[in-house]
């Protein structure tokens, strides 16, 4: 529904208790940030975003 936005509202997890903390909007952008900007392959680069998201 709001594809591209960091979410800002608590999920729960079918089946645990556990409930992901809510991500901190300027730490997100941050990671993105130093994962393109690091010297890794094109591919790597891909991979580790893709992994973080």
């Amino acid at each position: 529904m709001e594809g591209g936005r960091v979410r800002n509202v608590p999920v729960t997890i079918g089946g645990s208790s556990y409930v992901p903390p809510i991500p901190i909007e300027s730490v997100v952008k941050e990671n993105i940030e130093r994962i393109v900007l690091s010297e890794k392959e094109s591919i790597d680069i891909a991979i580790e975003l893709c992994l973080y998201l």
